[in-house]
């Protein structure tokens, strides 16, 4: 009876405690992190007055009582609000600028302009101008990057979300530099539908590419084997995208009845080894990474599986290209067909599988965008075989 009395006073104690506000702690201290942190109960006129003036609605009122709140909050601990209002208004003005719309905005415009290009009339200013404009557009995220890094304090790598960005941001990345180097419209043809269209889904599809910047898991800790493995092995599926992309582009001169040009093919030979190199360092940075947070440097968990699958399936492509098992069409439909492998490693373990040591990653939902965009990509390449096969046999009646 005695300790059935003691339980309901140590309940209606704490009943009352949070319902006066006195257990509520969540004000900083001023004091330092370690220290405890105050209650609203002090503060508790001030938040009623703030609730009377919203409800009724004389906004003049409620400025000044949001106002009177902060400088109070300000005084009590001047240290930790001055601190954090840098970050405060960081965060409120990556919200407002949208950096990382505004860049497949731009993507957009430039692809337009790209295809442009392509007429005579329109030629070499075109082009320059879809540069300008994809170039703009990274800037627009390099700059979405730095506020994220700067908000949360790390790499922004941590979710579906922030690595869907950063590949797009490889796509273009990769795309202008190869632009550079070969002087080919290909590279940013193939790369800036990806780009505009992985940053579309991340901007229009909130629900499960969720934006939020959330604190980094315990195994993420170490910024220096985050940053080299998981920005390499994104990097490589952004190389593979561009091949996948420029892929597309064979096969679509195919469909036109148009010869493929052999730059084509051999760019996106050159493309593909880039992506082999960044995959293979990814793998062996996180098998590092894994020894240093897990103990072990390979324990078979679907995400290093697949990872290792997806490297098997583009050395095949690529030592069958060497030795001429598969030659223009064929390394094309080879790189789209591979790209699969890329899909299962990066969302299917995440989304799909949703099982071994890389809970952090795991998410739910756009199963059924995946699987129409696939349905559709099948039926695009069946067609462009069955197109090849039949004007090679007979132009006449193709």
């Amino acid at each position: 009876m005695l300790k059935a009395a003691d339980e309901v006073a140590a309940r209606m104690s704490l009943l009352v405690g949070l319902t006066s506000g006195s257990l509520v702690r969540v004000l900083p201290n001023s004091s330092g992190d370690s220290a405890s942190w105050s209650a609203l109960a002090p503060f508790d006129p001030r938040f009623k007055y703030l609730r009377s003036t919203y409800i009724s609605g004389n906004a003049a009122s409620f400025e000044a009582a949001v106002s009177a709140l902060k400088t109070s909050l300000m005084e009590e601990a001047p240290s930790c609000y001055t601190a954090g209002m840098f970050k405060i208004r960081l965060e409120l003005l990556y919200q407002t600028i949208r950096p990382f719309r505004l860049a497949w905005i731009l993507y957009l415009f430039g692809g337009v302009t790209l295809l442009l290009s392509s007429h005579s009339h329109f030629g070499v200013p075109s082009y320059l101008c879809a540069q300008i404009l994809t170039a703009t557009g990274l800037l627009c995220q390099l700059v979405g990057f730095i506020c994220r890094i700067l908000i949360a304090g790390r790499p922004p790598v941590t979710n579906m979300y922030e690595s869907v960005v950063w590949f797009a941001f490889g796509t273009v990345f990769f795309a202008l530099l190869l632009e550079q180097v070969y002087h080919a419209h290909f590279f940013l043809a193939g790369a800036i539908p990806v780009a505009t269209g992985a940053l579309f889904l991340a901007d229009r599809q909130p629900l499960f590419l969720t934006h939020s910047i959330q604190p980094l898991t315990a195994v993420l800790q170490s910024n220096f084997w985050l940053t080299t493995h998981v920005l390499i092995i994104t990097l490589s599926y952004a190389a593979f995208a561009i091949a996948m992309g420029m892929g597309h582009i064979a096969l679509w001169k195919v469909l036109l009845h148009q010869s493929t040009p052999h730059p084509l093919c051999g760019h996106i030979y050159r493309v593909l080894q880039v992506g082999i190199f960044l995959l293979a360092v990814g793998i062996f940075l996180g098998g590092i990474w894994a020894n240093y947070s897990w103990g072990r440097f390979w324990d078979w968990d679907p995400k290093e599986t697949w990872a290792l699958v997806t490297l098997l399936a583009y050395l095949v492509l690529l030592h069958g290209r060497v030795a001429r098992q598969w030659e223009g069409l064929g390394l094309a439909i080879g790189a789209i067909v591979c790209f699969l492998s890329v899909l299962m490693a990066w969302y299917g373990v995440n989304f799909l599988l949703g099982t071994g040591l890389h809970s952090y990653g795991f998410g739910v939902g756009g199963c059924a965008y995946v699987a129409s965009a696939i349905g559709l990509d099948a039926l695009f390449v069946i067609s462009a075989v069955v197109r090849g096969r039949c004007w090679t046999a007979s132009p006449s009646h193709c």
